[in-house]
């Protein structure tokens, strides 16, 4: 009984989330994902790609997270430009709840190149019920000619608990009113713990309905999603061809491990790998990093191409000082003016130096007169990731983290 209240729950509540998982956003939307809520928080991710004609890690894009009263409040994306050697804007994405709480309300905001400033993307706002569940979402355009923003996407969803059953229906704003153009409707089997939803949409030009899409979820009995499989209408056939498919793995604490993805190509049907991805979390429980990988076609391996690096706040202020590598050591890291570099214990020090990942050194420091610590100043370096060495009778590394 417990199992099927609790399946209930989550199949009820759970649409929006299946949502942004298709669309690629819970990693870089959601800053609480893979951590300890009640006392962590994510205060920025860093993602790499690998080079692999020099096989060193290139900073790709760096996402800042700010907070309000412990809920997500702004997200801040930048990519890596690397003719200039900085970050530029890229997204920005702003939460904030209405003092009643009854709707919250999303803005986004593109960096405009020509005048260097955030532009209004789009907007968001969630309405919400007496009993503070989802009544609907609406999305709005920035018109440019008349500044202010217009009606465009409505989302309604409905459930049926007596029925395992909820539906979803996309409206759009047309003429003064809202028309309905897409649907989806899920059925829930608590026996067998899945989930099946079709998506069917209008054909303007006819006017009738058409089925389009059928989602399968399948749960394993800790009520975690396990497998995806997507299909594709086929009217031709009037049989349904699959076009993906996804697995997920998880630890004894329930946590994310490995997700698999497979393609089908679309005229031979043949499933291809499509790609993979590690969960690495410390041992508070944060997802501290998510690697990427592809498979060799040759030597059947998985090699790591991409990693996402996700820092939490009260981690670094509890792991206190970071020992880099022997008895070098910093403090904080990562850190945003200035950090204390420990070298006790190393002596005979010829050459102090911060490098970038492409190997390259950005900063010398003297070594006449050495002391046991050091200060390192950000001044005019960019926010990143940097190597700094020591060459003293050994060789001491470690990566410090600028923001």
């Amino acid at each position: 009984m417990r199992i099927v209240s609790l399946l209930l729950l989550l199949l009820v509540s759970g649409v929006s989330g299946f949502s942004q998982f298709l669309s690629g956003d819970c990693c870089t939307c959601y800053a609480y994902e893979y951590g300890s809520q009640s006392n962590y928080f994510r205060d920025s991710s860093l993602y790499l790609m690998l080079n692999r004609e020099n096989d060193t890690w290139e900073e790709s894009s760096f996402a800042r997270y700010n907070y309000d009263n412990r809920r997500l409040s702004e997200t801040v994306s930048y990519y890596f430009d690397h003719d200039s050697y900085h970050r530029v804007g890229s997204f920005m994405q702003i939460k904030s709840p209405d003092p009643e709480n009854k709707n919250i309300e999303r803005l986004q905001y593109r960096w405009d190149k020509d005048f260097q400033n955030w532009k209004e993307s789009s907007r968001s706002v969630n309405y919400y019920k007496e009993n503070k569940k989802l009544s609907h979402t609406i999305n709005f355009k920035y018109d440019d000619l008349s500044a202010s923003w217009q009606k465009n996407i409505r989302s309604e969803s409905t459930s049926n608990s007596k029925l395992a059953a909820t539906s979803n229906a996309t409206k759009k704003w047309i003429s003064g009113q809202w028309l309905t153009t897409s649907e989806n409707n899920c059925t829930d089997n608590l026996v067998k713990l899945q989930r099946t939803c079709i998506s069917s949409s209008l054909n303007e030009e006819t006017g009738l309905w058409e089925t389009s899409r059928k989602t399968l979820y399948q749960y394993n009995t800790d009520m975690r999603l396990a497998q995806m499989f997507l299909y594709n209408f086929n009217k031709e056939t009037n049989f349904w061809k699959p076009i993906h498919e996804s697995k997920y793995e998880y630890d004894q604490s329930g946590r994310k491990t490995n997700w698999f993805s497979w393609n089908y190509n679309k005229d031979t049907g043949e499933k291809k790998y499509g790609g993979h991805q590690q969960y690495i979390y410390d041992k508070y429980g944060n997802n501290t990093e998510v690697l990427s990988l592809s498979l060799n076609k040759t030597t059947k391996e998985w090699t790591v191409y991409r990693r996402q690096i996700n820092y939490w706040s009260i981690q670094t202020e509890e792991k206190g000082r970071v020992v880099l590598s022997g008895t070098l050591s910093v403090y904080p890291n990562p850190f945003a003016d200035r950090a204390l570099l420990n070298l006790s214990g190393i002596s005979n020090i010829k050459k102090m130096e911060l490098l970038n990942l492409n190997g390259k050194v950005v900063r010398n420091y003297n070594v006449e007169d050495h002391k046991e610590e050091l200060v390192l100043e950000k001044n005019e370096l960019m926010p990143g990731m940097y190597i700094i060495k020591v060459s003293a009778d050994k060789i001491y590394t470690g990566r410090i983290i600028i923001r």
